[in-house]
């Protein structure tokens, strides 16, 4: 997890080392992968090409993906600030403060630990 994610979290194109194995492992997975850098924009409303959110999701540049990941409501919640942390970190995150174990299928990390 860490091993990637810690040396690649400042770069314009973050998850690309950890998407592209899955592209080649995806049977269904698409022939032709490609980033516009979010300066166009391929969405359609009826029949016209809109160019209104060019940072959407998954063209894989940094600016698209960080969200800010707010908790609180109890002094028992940990302060913490992370440097970077993956989506999938936040269902095991909220589970650990439930104190519920996460099923096997889950995705991810508490990031209290």
């Amino acid at each position: 997890y860490d091993e990637w994610l810690s040396v690649t979290n400042k770069i314009d194109f973050p998850m690309l080392i950890d998407q592209i194995p899955r592209y080649f492992k995806n049977p269904r997975a698409c022939d032709i992968m490609f980033s516009t850098c979010g300066e166009y924009g391929f969405n359609y409303e009826h029949g016209k090409t809109v160019n209104d959110h060019v940072y959407s999701h998954d063209i894989a540049i940094k600016k698209s993906m960080t969200v800010p990941f707010i908790i609180g409501g109890s002094p028992e919640i940990p302060n913490l600030k992370l440097e970077y942390c993956k989506t999938t970190d936040m269902v095991p995150t909220l589970l650990d403060l439930l104190g519920i174990k996460p099923h096997s299928s889950v995705v991810g990390r508490s990031l209290l630990n």
